[in-house]
C-alpha cells in the first residue's frame, strides 16, 4: 500500500537504527533521506546478519518514492 500511495516511509537495518537512535525504538520516528522526511515503519534484519555479520547502515524506501 505504501508503494501505491507513494508514502514517505522507510525500513532501516539495525546498524542504522543504532547509529541514529542509540538504543531507542526507531518505529514511528522520522529520518531524512536526501533532505526528504521519511517515517520509520520497520527494522529489517537480514538472515545472514543474524550469525554475527552486520552489514553497513542501510535504509529501504518504496521504489515509487525513490
Amino acid at each position: 500500500m505504501e508503494e501505491a500511495a507513494r508514502n514517505h516511509v522507510a525500513v532501516i537495518n539495525p546498524r542504522l537504527a543504532a547509529l541514529l537512535f542509540h538504543g531507542l525504538d526507531p518505529i514511528g520516528r522520522r529520518i531524512r533521506v536526501d533532505g526528504q522526511p521519511f517515517d520509520v515503519i520497520g527494522v529489517y534484519v537480514d538472515p545472514s546478519s543474524m550469525l554475527g555479520s552486520a552489514g553497513p547502515p542501510a535504509v529501504f524506501i518504496p521504489h515509487s518514492v525513490f
